[in-house]
C-alpha cells in the first residue's frame, strides 16, 4: 500500500477534508504521478502498464484521482 492509498478520503469523507488538506492530496498525486512519468518502459511493463497509459496518467490535472483509492478508506 502506498502513502497515498492511506490519505485519499472515500467521496462522502472529501467533501469534510480541509482546503489544506486537499491540497496536500492534490501535490501528493503530482508527486506520484511526475513518479510514473518518469520511469523506464522496462519498469512499466514489471508494473503492467504501457507507456501510452502511463503517459496519459501523467497528464492528468492532480484533482483527477482514480476512485479505486478513494474506497480503501
Amino acid at each position: 500500500m502506498s502513502v497515498v492509498e492511506l490519505f485519499i478520503p472515500s467521496p462522502s469523507r472529501l467533501s469534510k477534508i480541509s482546503l489544506g488538506q486537499r491540497f496536500s492530496l492534490m501535490g501528493v498525486m503530482r508527486k506520484e504521478r511526475a513518479e510514473l512519468a518518469n520511469l523506464t518502459d522496462q519498469q512499466l511493463m514489471d508494473i503492467g502498464v504501457t507507456p501510452d497509459q502511463a503517459r496519459n496518467e501523467a497528464a492528468k490535472p492532480a484533482w483527477d484521482m482514480p476512485k479505486n483509492w478513494s474506497r480503501r478508506l
